[in-house]
């Protein structure tokens, strides 16, 4: 609970339910190789002001609340056009979560 910046190494491309849950003082998190994760993985991680989920993180075995207790003065960055989530996303990714969501914007094709 103590945490307070994480830098997941490329080897790890997992995290299991509830990996960092509670760590309220946790403000920097890196995990760029991310695939898979599982539930309530980042709930009530109110120190961060933002994180950003790569097109990587196609699997969500699990994947409930991802970022349960979550507030609004939160962010996150998908690396995803807005209706174009894997479907393998637990449909309750953002459950309990009032955090702004900013999609990918699409790409203009000429």
């Amino acid at each position: 609970t103590n945490l307070e910046s994480v830098t997941v190494e490329k080897a790890v491309t997992m995290l299991g339910d509830y990996s960092f849950r509670n760590c309220a003082k946790l403000q920097s998190f890196d995990a760029t190789e991310l695939v898979e994760v599982g539930s309530y993985v980042f709930e009530n991680c109110t120190g961060m002001t933002n994180i950003t989920l790569t097109n990587k993180l196609q699997k969500m075995s699990t994947g409930r609340s991802l970022f349960n207790k979550w507030t609004s003065e939160q962010t996150i960055y998908l690396d995803f056009e807005e209706g174009q989530m894997p479907s393998t996303w637990n449909a309750a990714w953002n459950a309990g979560c009032n955090a702004k969501i900013v999609y990918k914007k699409a790409q203009a094709t000429a």
